[in-house]
């Protein structure tokens, strides 16, 4: 007769009779493993491995999931899809194993090879992925003690693909579904989590979050190299890459002891010689012209480390000699010592944190500014991989310590002279290849691929930080990067464009004391932005308001994960009660008459205020012809019509139409207090600009 096998559920299964020969290996990728949450409302795939030409069959032991049949391919592939569920918090199981049809007299003699996945939810499954701060756990953010005690949901699951490079698409790279409980939570992705956990309370239904995230990624790492390869706006990295791959394949011929070879360089101190080229008089005519803020690789300089002088002069403004400056250069990797008419003014070497990110603000004192001009000389010793100025152009600036003061731009045309060029062929990372989470599809190789096409509801990415360098390529490149997701994934009708939750870049580092005229990190948010924008189903919160000047993670995630929340529920979820983000420019109108003004107007703010009560901070505007400095608007919030709307006034009485930005810069304010432009639900204003966006370089 036909046996009968009894599932952990009530209901029962006929399964075929099955072939007397021991079943080869059956496998399935990790995700497929014991507490996994699958998608509801759509169909759901289920793949693996066996020996080619084998029959697999698939049966859930709760309607409505029945039994599914595929066969392997010839590569020993194979796929089938369960039918839609519907969202349940019990737990079920799913059997899958390798099924042969026999005579029935052989019945006794047959083996079996099969794979059980218990403690099943079925619910929305998101796919949470970017670089650190998206890794970045609970534990290690506000209040962690409290919300891991808390925790007590295990019906949000989360799946955690570990670190996993590759240069060829792989089958499985590990890790294992745990609920959110206190004995797991605090190494959850925080920002993951709090969006489960709103969407769990909201939705009613058990959540999966897979975690695909990676410190320090770039979206280059995450994306095809047959997408990129396809845009000359997107190729540079993967060019740069295979260079790299070139130049260690030469020297194979010229084996090098690794082990032998130092990690950094150690810097020997400035040459005697150079004492001379701190003085304002001395002749530097002979040396490169230069760009700043740049790296070394980026200028004539070339491909190298060690230690490099660079000199600019200044003429000062009237009435400037003898009066106290403040000089601002940006952050420096990886060392400086800098002089201002032969003076020292300030150093910072491996003693200081996040040296290599760290703004140099220095002081000069009056004595120092003994002339109608100011020279400024600084040493730079790079240690290990690029170096130089790797701040913005408004970060680079000289103006008066004390009162109110044109500021004098530093960026643009230096001096530099390398005078300890040390080569990086000397370090032991100049014999490897680049790092796996800079390295062009790697982790799309070894991450993506492992968990597609585990059917999900939607994405949420929290990456821009490592590309703020490449942030005008970016709104070319993201888009590449979802259609090759969605392509990978391919869910059927209504959910090919699967939902992309994008969070906007937090603010970071000392902000500008002028408006910066260009800024990395302004324009990837503004890529961001225009990606949100342009691409379907693609939307974007923002975070601009809640980072650490001093910490590139900010720990305050909870923030994020609601407002990515808020996202799903409005546009994935449909419900038009949520407000989704803060107010959003909807038009900047310059008035028809010579006027110095402009208004703002905005959706997403029936209610528009400040959060402390003050006139509106974060505006900047010029006159369209753009001859014209940018300045801090003077900003009101007013009442138009039926609208509130914020109306601005150039502060120099100049005459529009006005070019207008707001909160755009690395860290983006017209004073310390920050921005504070919010709707009644407290959500900051989203940044925008009017004027055209350059071309990539």
């Amino acid at each position: 007769m036909i046996p009968l096998l009894r599932f952990p559920g009530t209901l029962l299964f006929v399964i075929t009779t099955l072939s007397p020969v021991a079943a080869a290996a059956l496998e399935l990728p990790a995700v497929f493993s014991d507490g996994m949450v699958l998608q509801r409302g759509m169909p759901v795939p289920v793949w693996g491995k066996a020996e080619p030409g084998q029959r697999i069959q698939v049966a859930l032991s709760a309607p409505p999931g029945g039994i599914v049949n595929g066969t392997a391919d010839a590569n020993g592939d194979w796929r089938v899809e369960l039918p839609a569920m519907p969202a349940s918090a019990e737990p079920i199981a799913m059997r899958v194993e390798v099924a042969e049809e026999v005579a029935l007299d052989e019945i006794d003699t047959h083996e079996v090879k099969q794979v059980w996945v218990k403690d099943v939810l079925v619910g929305d499954v998101w796919h949470c992925s970017g670089q650190s701060n998206m890794s970045w756990s609970v534990l290690r953010s506000d209040n962690a003690e409290q919300e891991i005690a808390a925790a007590d949901s295990p019906a949000i699951r989360l799946f955690r693909v570990p670190n996993t490079e590759a240069d060829a698409p792989r089958f499985s790279s590990g890790g294992r579904w745990l609920p959110a409980t206190p004995e797991h939570v605090g190494g959850f992705s925080a920002v993951a989590y709090y969006f489960g956990r709103r969407l769990h309370a909201s939705q009613g239904v058990p959540i999966g979050l897979i975690v695909t995230s990676w410190g320090g990624a770039s979206a280059e790492a995450y994306t095809s190299t047959e997408s990129q390869a396809s845009n000359p706006d997107t190729d540079n990295e993967l060019l740069a890459y295979r260079a790299e791959l070139a130049r260690l394949r030469d020297r194979a011929d010229n084996p090098v002891d690794v082990s032998r070879l130092p990690e950094r360089h150690a810097d020997p101190g400035p040459t005697p010689a150079s004492a001379a080229y701190v003085e304002p008089g001395f002749d530097d005519s002979d040396w490169a012209a230069v760009e700043l803020p740049n790296t070394f690789e980026r200028t004539a300089l070339g491909d190298i480390d060690g230690g490099v002088w660079f000199r600019k002069t200044v003429t000062l403004p009237e009435g400037w000699r003898g009066q106290a400056l403040k000089l601002s250069l940006g952050p420096i990797d990886d060392f400086d010592r800098t002089f201002v008419n032969g003076t020292a003014v300030g150093a910072v070497g491996p003693e200081t944190p996040q040296f290599w990110a760290y703004p140099r603000v220095y002081d000069v004192p009056a004595e120092a500014v003994n002339d109608e001009t100011l020279t400024i000389a600084v040493r730079v010793f790079d240690h290990l991989g690029d170096g130089g100025f790797v701040g913005t152009g408004g970060q680079m600036s000289v103006t008066k310590a004390q009162g109110d003061a044109p500021v004098v731009s530093l960026a643009g045309p230096w001096r530099a002279w390398a005078d300890q060029p040390m080569s990086p062929e000397g370090l032991r990372s100049a014999h490897r290849v680049r790092q796996p989470q800079h390295t062009p599809a790697a982790l799309w190789h070894g991450m993506i691929h492992p968990v597609a096409p585990y059917a999900h509801r939607g994405v949420t990415w929290y990456q821009g930080e490592s590309n703020a360098g490449r942030g005008v390529e970016y709104r070319v490149l993201l888009p590449l990067m979802i259609e090759d997701w969605r392509q990978l994934w391919n869910q059927p009708g209504e959910h090919r464009d699967t939902p992309f939750l994008i969070v906007q870049l937090a603010n970071f580092e000392q902000p500008a004391e002028q408006p910066p005229v260009t800024d990395g990190w302004g324009e990837l948010r503004d890529s961001q932005a225009a990606v949100a924008a342009h691409v379907s189903n693609a939307h974007i919160a923002t975070a601009i308001d809640i980072g650490q000047a001093d910490d590139i993670h900010p720990t305050n995630k909870q923030d994020v994960g609601l407002r990515l929340a808020r996202l799903a529920e409005r546009h994935v979820y449909e419900d038009a009660s949520v407000v989704p983000v803060g107010p959003t420019m909807l038009a900047v109108s310059n008035t028809t008459e010579p006027s110095s003004s402009a208004i703002v107007f905005w959706e997403h703010a029936e209610v528009l205020k400040t959060n402390d009560g003050q006139p509106p901070r974060g505006f900047a505007m010029r006159p369209m012809d753009g001859e014209q400095p940018w300045v801090w608007a003077e900003a009101a919030i007013s009442q138009d019509g039926l609208l509130k709307v914020v109306r601005l006034e150039h502060p120099e009485g100049l005459q529009g139409p006005f070019e207008v930005r707001y909160a755009y810069g690395i860290n983006p304010t017209d004073g310390p207090q920050g921005i504070n432009l919010v709707n009644g639900e407290g959500l900051p204003a989203m940044p925008f600009r009017t004027d055209v966006v350059p071309p990539p370089e």
